[in-house]
């Protein structure tokens, strides 16, 4: 019984922290610009360690995590091992993307597409990376939930439609920018055990 209390605290403990970090790095509606590129209210691209820290809160510190933890369980180190070799596919991505980039002058794979193959295999390729989000969002809502019963029960149905909720409030109120922050937020406080002090700089975008 307390193991359930415990993790229905921390729940709600972790939506109050998220939900403090957005009202202070959103306390007004933010621009387009802010909204859909995560930039800063002074027009600042977000610097490269806010980016990395989102990447690895998203990527990292989500379904893989567990994936990995469930592998190792049932297979020893050699699951767990063979789960992380798929990171190995950021390192390809990384410099196809570099070499598109700086050899072909392409701004994004989209562009590359439409100028090599034309404008129906981009949106081919649009409507595969939307299948491929929808899938990692639910998927990881999924493995969140089961922490709070089995899958179908209550708790786990409670679980998933108040982290959904929460999850689109914030993301409607500040977009990409409140997803960067938050995401920064976390990681910085899990890691350093501080108070995220960019909170508090979060116009002038200093990272």
């Amino acid at each position: 019984m307390w193991v359930a209390t415990f993790t229905w605290a921390l729940l709600l403990g972790y939506g109050l922290f998220i939900y403090r970090v957005v009202q202070v790095t959103t306390p007004n509606q933010v621009s387009a610009s802010e909204f859909f590129q995560g930039e800063s209210a002074q027009g600042k691209a977000p610097g490269l360690w806010l980016l990395a820290a989102s990447a690895a809160i998203t990527w990292v510190f989500a379904k893989s995590i567990d994936n990995a933890a469930s592998l190792a369980g049932s297979l020893g180190i050699a699951g767990g091992v063979g789960y992380t070799l798929y990171y190995l596919s950021f390192g390809t991505a990384a410099i196809a993307l570099y070499f598109l980039r700086v050899r072909g002058g392409y701004h994004s794979v989209p562009e590359f597409l439409v100028s090599k193959y034309g404008g129906f295999c981009a949106k081919l390729f649009l409507v595969a990376i939307a299948i491929r989000l929808i899938n990692e969002v639910w998927s990881n809502t999924k493995v969140f939930s089961l922490y709070f019963g089995a899958e179908g029960s209550p708790g786990y149905w409670i679980a998933a439609s108040l982290v959904t909720a929460f999850t689109v409030y914030y993301s409607l109120l500040g977009g990409l920018r409140s997803s960067l922050l938050t995401d920064g937020a976390q990681i910085k406080g899990e890691y350093l055990g501080i108070r995220p002090n960019f909170v508090n700089q979060a116009n002038g975008d200093r990272h």
